[in-house]
């Protein structure tokens, strides 16, 4: 229950921080940490884990989200669930190399995502539904392979969970 509240009070406090504070940043320094945090927590964790922190975190964004609709929700639950499958399925290993592609391969699929969103608003010709987009893509992608990096540095220095055995649902002892 502890790792349970843990886990909303960060996804809480990550998805406030990414909204009061992230945008009052210069435009280089515009780091958004929710989507690297969902692919470290599926590389490390079971699935359930990083399917609640998207989950808490998109459902966070999306009620601060005053001006649009955000759709965070749907979109973070999403790149959860195929991150998940892209790791089951094709990246086994859990090396820095793979964690870094995993968080390419989740940032180019919320990409994909909120140019549909994008497209979604376009055709109902709403101004408050569909994602905003982003523009500095080369920046975000830096900045997501910076904080895999330091995050997967992190995880294989002070736990143990990249050196454990991994059945196929999960950690055992977890």
């Amino acid at each position: 229950m502890l790792r349970v509240f843990a886990l909303l009070l960060a996804a809480f406090l990550l998805a406030c921080v990414e909204w009061a504070f992230v945008p009052f940043l210069p435009p280089f320094l515009r780091v958004h940490p929710g989507l690297p945090v969902v692919v470290m927590l599926a590389v490390t964790t079971r699935r359930r884990w990083s399917t609640a922190f998207a989950l808490a975190f998109g459902v966070t964004v999306d009620l601060l989200s005053v001006a649009r609709l955000e759709l965070a929700t749907v979109r973070m639950v999403a790149i959860a669930v195929f991150v998940q499958l892209v790791l089951r399925y094709i990246l086994t290993n859990r090396s820095v190399y793979a964690v870094v592609a995993l968080g390419l391969v989740a940032r180019i699929v919320d990409w994909v995502l909120v140019r549909l969103g994008t497209v979604i608003a376009s055709v109902l010709e709403s101004t408050w539904f569909g994602p905003a987009v982003e523009t500095a893509w080369v920046q975000q992608l830096l900045w997501d392979g910076f904080l895999l990096i330091w995050l997967f540095i992190f995880f294989a220095t002070f736990t143990q969970r990249l050196t454990k055995a991994r059945s196929w649902t999960g950690y055992a002892d977890d």
